[in-house]
């Protein structure tokens, strides 16, 4: 009975009146009160749980311009994975490249990053490939949850047409999937101009003819769309520019008062005083800052190969260079060592006999000498028995065994005349570079693989060491060595196998 008048002089003193006195009132009316709290409380979380742009323009208000920009490295393509990024402000995330496992990296690193799912709204893909869209139904799935009701595509082939076939596709029945036509306009959104630069097709083409009917002169889309299992894209992301801001000071200066008009000049209107005076906007105006842009060019991954356990060879093979005797022509070979063939097909053969290196392009009749090929010596324009020979694809140069000479020579690709030492005093045989640029050198008179990081002249041993012998930590005479992406390290011994 105490807690009923307790109640009861509590509800007379907010002035709020009941019909009846009884126990069961009240109880109703305690109820009542709890379930309004609990509608409340969901309302409310509901509001919060949405991002603050999204918010905002429910209620009409304009976000504004991004004060800030990020750019988040999710993965680089090292061990297997697939490169992608985020460009994220305060409004909106842009990720770039969706392959396998993204959505995984991205759970495990966000309370690192503090990217937020409900932020991304557009997924962008440089191209039709599985390292570039394998995870895009996970990452879906993870925006669909995190309240998002709206996915922009942008891709050079026909995203939406693909998740049709994807199971899983019937969990986005309140989630609206766009793909904008870069063929029409470019993208613009609240913080960004975005444009779709269509590039060559990749080198990815068994065919080699059909290739070479596919390459182009100019970054026409209509004519490469014609071919959309080889079309990439690049994306030059622009911000808009900040508008200029009003200076108060210089307001009071030219004695402008405080009314419409500074407003009017604001918006870069030019106002005339009460006085008769004509103030011009950019006399009372600070410049804006100028639009940032992030260009994002798709890199070419390291080329693997995948061949079939039960592939067999074609018996009958056709010659590509040489077969002409042995002579010192541009159309003949002596004693070639070694072969590195570039992305476009281009034979690079390092030649003992005749000092040089030789390229022979794509179904040419002769070589075209590229370095050396000017007697045998050990002047920097010459060379004295190369033994193999890459291409450093970053620096566009020809890396040599010049093995006579003990050195390894850097030489220009393009209308070199003399090379350039960068390690001396070894007996290379071999030697292939990494992803990262380092260099791993076969000395088959130390028996051993040494790598060499950028800018090294002593390099550290990675393989034998240890003299010759038959042992698990020897070599013996190693001929060939190859690294893979996981940056193993695979060699050809001279008289023991491995």
């Amino acid at each position: 009975m105490l807690s009923i008048s307790l109640v009861k002089n509590l509800l007379y003193r907010t002035q709020i009146r009941f019909a009846s006195s009884s126990s069961i009132d009240i109880a109703d009316f305690i109820r009542g009160m709890s379930s309004i709290k609990k509608l409340k409380t969901e309302s409310s979380s509901s509001t919060t749980n949405k991002p603050r742009h999204v918010r905002m323009k429910e209620r009409g208000r304009d976000p504004g311009l991004t004060s800030r920009i990020n750019l988040q490295i999710i993965s680089n393509g090292y061990a297997d994975t697939s490169k992608s990024l985020i460009l994220n402000n305060d409004q909106t995330n842009y990720m770039f490249n969706c392959g396998e496992g993204t959505q995984r990296t991205l759970q495990e690193k966000n309370t690192t990053w503090e990217i937020k799912f409900s932020k991304t709204k557009h997924l962008f893909m440089t191209r039709k490939s599985w390292d570039t869209m394998g995870g895009l139904l996970g990452v879906s799935i993870s925006l669909k949850d995190a309240y998002l009701n709206e996915i922009t595509f942008h891709a050079p082939c026909d995203v939406i047409s693909l998740l049709k076939h994807w199971k899983g596709l019937e969990a986005f029945p309140n989630v609206t999937l766009e793909q904008h036509d870069y063929d029409n306009c470019e993208f613009k959104d609240d913080c960004f101009k975005i444009n779709a630069i269509p590039l060559r097709p990749n080198n990815d083409i068994s065919n080699f003819d059909t290739k070479q009917q596919r390459l182009t002169t100019s970054n026409n889309l209509i004519s490469m769309k014609k071919f959309p299992d080889d079309l990439v894209y690049a994306y030059l992301c622009e911000t808009h520019p900040f508008p200029a801001t009003l200076s108060a000071e210089l307001c009071a200066f030219h004695k402008v008062p405080p009314t419409e008009l500074r407003a009017r000049l604001k918006n870069g209107e030019d106002v005339t005083l009460p006085d008769g005076r004509l103030i011009r906007s950019k006399d009372v105006t600070l410049p804006g800052e100028p639009p940032v842009k992030v260009l994002n060019y798709p890199l070419r991954s390291p080329p693997t190969t995948n061949i079939h356990p039960n592939t067999r060879w074609q018996q009958n093979a056709i010659t590509v260079a040489g077969g002409n005797q042995q002579r010192n022509r541009i159309n003949q070979l002596s004693y070639p060592r070694g072969l590195y063939i570039d992305d476009d097909q281009t034979i690079y053969v390092a030649e003992e006999e005749n000092h040089r290196i030789i390229e022979w392009k794509w179904s040419a009749t002769s070589g075209q000498v590229v370095a050396g090929g000017n007697g045998q010596g050990r002047e920097d324009h010459q060379l004295n028995r190369p033994y193999d020979v890459i291409i450093d694809k970053e620096r566009d140069s020809l890396i040599i065994c010049d093995y006579g000479n003990r050195r390894i020579v850097r030489w220009p690709r393009r209308n070199g005349t003399s090379g350039e030492t960068i390690i001396s005093n070894i007996y290379c045989w071999s030697l292939t570079m990494d992803e990262n640029g380092s260099l791993y050198v076969i000395d088959n008179v130390k028996n051993e693989v040494r790598r060499y990081q950028r800018g090294e002249s002593q390099g550290t041993v990675v393989a034998g060491g240890n003299g010759s012998g038959n042992r698990l930590d020897q070599l013996s005479l190693p001929h060939y060595v190859f690294v893979d992406r996981d940056h193993s390290l695979y060699y050809l011994n001279g008289t023991i196998s491995v």
